[in-house]
């Protein structure tokens, strides 16, 4: 089964192919395994061993044609955190030969500004108004949430919170940002602590309508009593 499976799919040079490069290293390896099992013509394993040589040597994306092939090289630098995720806290993540490159932190790609703007420079109502919720996490790890919250003003803290275990360990506060919104008069944000990644913290804009803690997590959650328990 396994012989008349390889054999009905065996490899021909098709006149215009694209491919995933990288991504083919798991079918090459299943041919390769057959090679001295399977009576494959020299001429297809001639193109099979130049197939593999390019495999080792060509970037991400390829286009075959019949004389020629375009491919992404692979970059010049990339650099990553301690976790293994893409991150440059000042410099391109990734750079290549031509100049091209991108900015990336903790794995999310963020704009040039963000990178290589110190963070005492930091434009916070260009943080705040990061609508990919990623980034906006990123600007205001860059940021420091004390620094963005000392922008504005506490309306309700966790502190008064004791006997609620989850917004104990969410951190959370309702921070009124209207100090550095000039055209408005109350802007409530829900700052709070990233439950799954420590050291992530969070600030979403909410209702004008909310003026604690719970009005603010209702209209997260679209619920005017919503209970919150422990996995296990």
């Amino acid at each position: 089964q396994v012989r008349s499976q390889v054999r009905s799919q065996e490899m021909e040079y098709f006149p215009v192919w694209e491919s995933n490069i990288n991504a083919d290293n798991y079918w090459v390896a299943f041919y390769d395994y057959f090679t001295d099992k399977i009576k494959y013509s020299q001429e297809q394993l001639k193109l099979f061993e130049l197939y593999k040589n390019i495999l080792s040597k060509f970037g991400y994306f390829t286009c075959w044609f019949n004389n020629a092939i375009i491919t992404c090289d692979y970059p010049e630098e990339i650099y990553t955190n301690n976790s293994g995720q893409i991150h440059s806290e000042n410099s391109p993540a990734y750079k290549w030969k031509n100049g091209e490159s991108y900015y990336v932190l903790n794995g999310v790609s963020v704009p040039k500004w963000l990178v290589e703007t110190h963070s005492d420079k930091l434009n916070i109502n260009k943080i705040l108004n990061f609508k990919n919720a990623d980034q906006r996490a990123e600007g205001i790890r860059k940021l420091g949430i004390e620094r963005l919250k000392r922008k504005g003003k506490i309306i309700d803290s966790y502190k008064k919170y004791k006997n609620n275990e989850w917004i104990q360990k969410s951190k959370y506060e309702l921070v009124d940002m209207s100090p550095i919104f000039r055209s408005l008069n109350y802007a409530p944000y829900l700052s709070m602590a990233n439950q799954s990644v420590p050291g992530v913290w969070h600030m979403e804009a909410v209702s004008k309508d909310c003026k604690t803690i719970q009005d603010a997590i209702n209209f997260r959650t679209k619920s005017k009593n919503p209970q919150i328990q422990n996995i296990k």
